[in-house]
């Protein structure tokens, strides 16, 4: 490998360590944004549900929040598929969206706009961010909620936002943690430093991120959650403006640029691979297709998909699979889709790999796991041959998820710029023998991002020689 590559290559994984999972702020709004209507759980004579409405500004009394306290739910948390209530976990109060209704509308106050750049990381021409309102929490004193993620309300959820009321209270800091990364967001402290006119405190975060509550000490927490969502803009709603590409994006594409016009990196074509940093709808069990993933890309992940579309360079999420489990322990497999356990590959041999993975599949001559080597040192240079045994398909859903053509079968490398990893981790239960018993044995995959590279000048990279 040459010193510019590996320049190259330590310049894209220092731009892809350039990430964080959430952002936050203190929005100025409206004196009648800071207003809530909300049902009573009996009307005062014991009749039918009523409203009530409040001001949760600084100067709410005691009493109202009292009011609007017995009017909440215990909080619930999810676990197995199940809401679950355990007050040693979560304790709280919620009132469900369709008991209460909010005047803050978070568009028109400023804040989608102020969280897209980075929520909303990447190509923003042909995805939109929506917000849906979902709970109303109050957290009183000795409430909290211990570490946990939120549960993805749909495919295209992508994360949560939280507005803070400005009532008065401490405590009940909340806490993210992503990888090694942790951060304490403070509200009510937050908010105590904006003196001009009302304001809400908000924090927008990934929903893989770690978080959790910090018990409340005195006073009344209140907040508004909403699920974010992110939508094609074909669908009719309105069209993000491309954005000036951010310092750390700049970077990355130099690292790219001087790849390519190095003509002794992948000479004759081949693909960067990257481990994914944050994970994504997972396939159900029993069903055979990655889903659609390209146009949910969060942070590092979507700079990835930024930079290289941007340089024309097609990006496609694949599977990999270290393929002893069809007989070849030096043989790693890329596919678009989960391996089917009908294929019983254990009875299957190198002749059959076509039979066995179907459309869109690489052989690489030697295992992603490179034996404790690190990508890119002088005894492993970050480089796997491979053969592809079929086109790199397109049956990635997304609209956007392909520029350029597929590359033709023959000899191919990949480059690893950043090692695979299991942050989305694919098991598929195969039958198999325990001695004297039958079992359940498992084939596991790890998905990551490809960016294919075409040869020395051919296509995109022929203007950059």
């Amino acid at each position: 490998m040459s010193q510019s590559v590996k320049g190259a290559t330590e310049t894209l994984r220092a731009a892809l360590a350039v990430d964080v999972a959430y952002t936050c702020g203190v929005q100025p709004i409206k004196a009648e944004d800071l207003c809530v209507y909300y049902k009573l759980k009996t009307g005062p004579h014991g009749d039918e549900k009523n409203a009530r409405s409040i001001n949760l500004d600084g100067e709410v009394s005691e009493e109202e929040l009292e009011q609007l306290v017995a009017a909440c739910d215990p909080a619930p948390f999810g676990l197995d598929d199940k809401d679950v209530l355990d007050e040693k976990v979560r304790k709280a109060g919620q009132i469900d969206v369709e008991n209460f209704v909010a005047r803050l509308d978070v568009s028109a106050a400023g804040i989608i706009d102020a969280i897209i750049p980075e929520i909303l990381s990447g190509e923003k021409s042909n995805r939109v961010l929506r917000a849906e309102m979902y709970k109303l929490n109050v957290y009183g004193r000795g409430c909290f909620f211990k570490p946990h993620q939120d549960t993805p309300r749909a495919q295209n959820m992508i994360g949560s936002l939280v507005i803070f009321f400005p009532t008065a209270h401490k405590g009940g800091e909340l806490v993210l943690t992503h990888g090694e990364d942790k951060f304490t967001f403070d509200s009510a402290a937050e908010l105590g430093k904006h003196k001009s006119g009302p304001a809400v405190a908000y924090i927008a975060f990934y929903s893989d991120t770690k978080h959790e509550v910090l018990p409340v000490h005195s006073g009344h927490r209140v907040t508004l959650t909403f699920n974010l969502f992110v939508d094609h803009a074909e669908s009719g709603a309105l069209v993000l403006p491309h954005g000036v590409p951010t310092p750390v994006e700049r970077e990355f594409e130099s690292g790219l640029v001087s790849m390519l016009a190095d003509q002794t990196f992948l000479p004759e074509g081949g693909f960067l691979g990257f481990g994914l940093a944050y994970t994504y709808p997972m396939p159900t069990l029993g069903e055979y297709q990655l889903p659609p993933m390209l146009h949910l890309l969060k942070g590092s992940d979507a700079r990835i998909r930024t930079v290289a579309t941007r340089l024309g360079l097609p990006v496609r999420a694949k599977i990999v699979y270290d393929a002893g489990w069809w007989g070849d322990e030096n043989t790693t497999v890329l596919m678009d889709h989960p391996v089917n356990a009908e294929w019983h590959v254990e009875d299957m041999d190198e002749r059959d790999v076509a039979q066995i993975t179907g459309e869109g599949v690489t052989i690489l001559e030697e295992p992603l796991h490179s034996r404790g080597k690190q990508p890119g040192s002088d005894s492993d240079p970050g480089a796997k041959t491979v053969h592809e045994e079929a086109h790199l398909s397109r049956e990635e859903t997304d609209s956007d998820s392909d520029s350029g053509s597929d590359s033709g079968a023959g000899a191919k490398t990949v480059h690893w710029v950043t090692p695979a990893n299991k942050m989305m981790r694919i098991s598929t239960p195969s039958g198999s023998y325990f001695g004297n018993h039958g079992g359940v044995n498992y084939i596991y995959g790890n998905v990551a991002l490809f960016v294919e590279v075409p040869a020395v000048g051919d296509g995109v990279r022929a203007k950059y020689l």
